[in-house]
């Protein structure tokens, strides 16, 4: 009886907040169009056609970091490493809510796809959007249920990296929400921040020509979420190899700029095996130009017909 009154509350609190989202939505996608609101494109403006590096800014081709030798070792052991977005493990459609059972029938699936298509154990797999503890979904750890899983199919013990990028309190809707690893090989360091905060990670302060990490304007601000990462080293068969899992911004442009050039210049050392894995929110450089309010997105790969 306590369980349905607690669905029904849920359920009634989830429509408010989705109907109080489809409008700030609503809204924010007028004031994008009609333009006066919105932070543009650091590299530019949101009409322009996106182009590469060429046009980039000077924290991003002006590297001063060096050259990094790259050198191909035919024998060596292949790295193999699988990215998952499980929103929640709430499933495909937009749900506010989730029975645990039904959220692990999803897991369940995820766990399968990565040890179906693999020839051989996943060395290392990122998870985005998972939910460490939430009422929404079954009041689970969903990393570590994964682990388990994965251990049951492949017989290999996964150690998982936390990233909490944000947390609530309020009772009955706690929740405890963001960026997980998965990892078969020991771990030799290991750290998580958010980008709006990266003292937690111990690397030096932003110098005065990056970009700024919190973007202007009233839509940005209404829109933007806590977006964090994970840093660790492992080693992989005698070699350290630096691992990054993030989770770009999806609809603040310029923060989503700002957190990608943020974390190719202070997290990644040009002299050391790095590997970025996660939900960039970004798609290739055609699928770009062709999305309305995005078009001047610069977090796409590059197309090498543009000059």
């Amino acid at each position: 009886m306590l369980d349905s009154q607690y669905h029904r509350n849920y359920c009634l609190n989830a429509l408010c907040t989705y109907l109080k989202t489809s409008f700030v939505t609503v809204l924010t996608l007028l004031c994008i169009a009609c333009s006066f609101l919105e932070a543009g494109s650091g590299f530019g403006s949101r009409v322009a056609s996106a182009v590469c590096a060429n046009a980039g800014a000077p924290w991003i081709v002006q590297d001063d970091s060096g050259n990094a030798e790259l050198t191909a070792v035919s024998s060596f052991p292949t790295l193999r490493t699988a990215t998952y977005n499980i929103h929640s493990g709430l499933g495909l459609k937009h749900a506010f809510y989730q029975s645990r059972a039904t959220v692990e029938k999803h897991l369940r699936g995820i766990a399968e796809a990565i040890t179906a298509q693999a020839s051989a154990p996943v060395d290392v797999i990122a998870l985005n959007e998972v939910d460490f503890s939430a009422r929404r979904s079954g009041s689970f750890d969903q990393a570590q249920f994964l682990a388990r899983l994965l251990k049951e199919k492949s017989g290999e013990h996964y150690q998982v990296i936390y990233g909490e990028t944000w947390h609530r309190d309020t009772a009955r809707f706690e929740v405890r929400f963001g960026n997980a690893a998965l990892v078969r090989h020991p771990v030799l360091a290991a750290t998580a921040c958010n980008y709006d905060d990266t003292s937690r990670c111990g690397i030096p302060a932003a110098t005065a020509d990056m970009p700024p990490l919190r973007a202007t304007g009233v839509v940005n601000r209404i829109v933007r979420e806590a977006r964090g990462l994970i840093k660790f080293t492992i080693d992989f068969h005698g070699q350290e190899i630096d691992i990054v899992v993030t989770h770009l911004d999806a609809f603040v442009l310029p923060e989503r700029e700002a957190q990608a050039a943020h974390l190719l210049k202070r997290f990644v050392d040009p002299q050391r095996t790095t590997v970025v894995l996660g939900d960039f929110n970004a798609v290739p450089t055609e699928m770009t130009q062709r999305r309305a309010f995005f078009s001047a997105d610069r977090t796409h790969d590059c197309d090498p017909r543009v000059s």
